[in-house]
């Protein structure tokens, strides 16, 4: 540009370069602030985010508690169930330790009794021979031959 003086030239790179810096330098404090407002958003953050783990942890520590709770009283009616258990289990035992005994006794007395009924009834039969054979024979003959 023939008709420019140099001196205008130097003066308009000199105004262009003190807005450029003047930009950056806004630019820069633009990007601090952002960079503050950013940590305090993430300190925010964290501290909510503690709060949160506060609170889970306190959550977690009642749930564990209410849940020994919990067991703890299951524990103890299990155990009294177990006792009834025990005390029905060892009458039982004393039950049939008793009753086998009987029942064996009784079917052995049952056998005892069929035998010797069978017994008493053979020679019932025996006796009822020898009475008809004696009586068939006659009353002499039949002292003849008990002799």
């Amino acid at each position: 540009m023939p008709g420019i003086p140099t001196e205008h030239l130097a003066e308009r790179i000199e105004e262009t370069n003190r807005r450029l810096a003047d930009e950056v330098h806004a630019l820069g404090d633009r990007i601090d602030q952002a960079e503050r407002r950013m940590g305090e958003r993430i300190s925010h953050v964290e501290r909510r985010l503690d709060d949160v783990r506060v609170e889970v942890a306190a959550e977690f520590g009642k749930a564990r508690a209410e849940m020994a709770t919990e067991l703890g009283r299951i524990n103890a009616t299990l155990e009294s169930i177990r006792t009834r258990v025990d005390g029905g289990l060892s009458i039982s035992r004393w039950t049939v330790g008793v009753l086998v005994p009987v029942v064996i006794s009784l079917i052995g007395g049952g056998f005892w009794l069929t035998w010797h009924a069978a017994k008493l009834d053979s020679r019932v039969e025996q006796v009822e021979r020898k009475v008809e054979k004696a009586a068939s024979i006659g009353p002499a003959k039949a002292t003849e031959a008990r002799r």
